[in-house]
């Protein structure tokens, strides 16, 4: 049995697959923690199966190089005025110096207090 290009939408359709090519790609590049794998000129596919999406890199030039350990980014955080108001009352403190000790002990709020009673 011989399927043309119409029937085999179809049935792809009834599967649940889809496939559309994502044009003009220029790179693909995939990061590991020690490596960067760039794919320059890929043909890209992206297939939609059963609701997953899944994209498929043909052929292009690969470059591979080694990557540094990049030092984690400091998690940023907010210190609501609720708790710095808590601290500046228990340490006896201004609110400026209760929100700066909150910011050294990223929002501990007993390291705070007990940084600033101890100082």
């Amino acid at each position: 049995m011989k399927l043309n290009n119409s029937d085999m939408r179809r049935l792809m359709r009834q599967m649940g697959l889809g496939a559309q090519e994502v044009i003009d790609t220029e790179e693909v590049i995939i990061r590991t923690h020690d490596k960067v794998i760039t794919i320059i000129s890929p043909q890209v596919v992206k297939l939609t199966i059963q609701g997953q999406t899944l994209y498929q890199v043909i052929g292009g030039t690969e470059k591979s190089s080694e990557q540094k350990p990049t030092a984690k980014k400091e998690e940023s955080f907010a210190v609501s005025d609720e708790d710095v108001s808590f601290v500046a009352t228990q340490a006896n403190v201004p609110l400026e110096v209760a929100r700066s000790a909150l910011a050294e002990t990223k929002g501990d709020i007993a390291k705070a207090i007990m940084k600033l009673r101890s100082t």
